[in-house]
């Protein structure tokens, strides 16, 4: 039996390497995306699932058909594509076969071992390091540690 991954140092490289590859603008793609229509989506174990309002009103549903990234570049899929706020920003549900041909794409390549978005890595050129925010993580988890320890005494 495998304990990989069970350790702190394996939970701290996995938060190091997901930040990391957040900042350097990694394109995640989610198996189903969302498209303006108004009728429901029926998953495969025959589920109802009713077309939502997307954040600026237009009724949205799922599409079961085709792969869909959340980017947030707006002046490329202003109207065109369906957007929902998480985590206060604005996300454009894109499907992969436009994504791959957008301007911001960029492959994969040596080194780099994930495609990315040019447009995400300037937005997120300013955050912190991974790292920095690893120890913040850590630092904050130590504070909350003592203070609960110095309420049971």
């Amino acid at each position: 039996m495998s304990r990989r991954g069970t350790y702190p140092g394996d939970m701290f490289a996995r938060v190091v390497k997901a930040e990391t590859e957040y900042k350097r603008g990694r394109i995640h793609f989610i198996p189903s995306g969302y498209e303006f229509g108004t009728e429901s989506a029926f998953n495969r174990n025959g589920i109802e699932l009713p077309a939502r309002p997307d954040a600026d009103g237009q009724m949205a549903r799922l599409n079961f058909k085709e792969a869909a990234s959340n980017c947030e570049a707006a002046e490329l899929w202003q109207g065109v594509y369906p957007v929902f706020v998480r985590n206060g920003k604005r996300q454009y549900w894109v499907p992969k076969s436009k994504c791959i041909k957008c301007k911001y794409y960029s492959k994969r390549r040596h080194g780099k071992p994930f495609a990315s978005c040019d447009h995400l890595v300037n937005i997120r050129s300013a955050e912190p390091d991974a790292l920095v925010k690893v120890k913040g993580m850590v630092g904050d988890a130590i504070t909350k540690a003592k203070e609960m320890v110095g309420e049971r005494r």
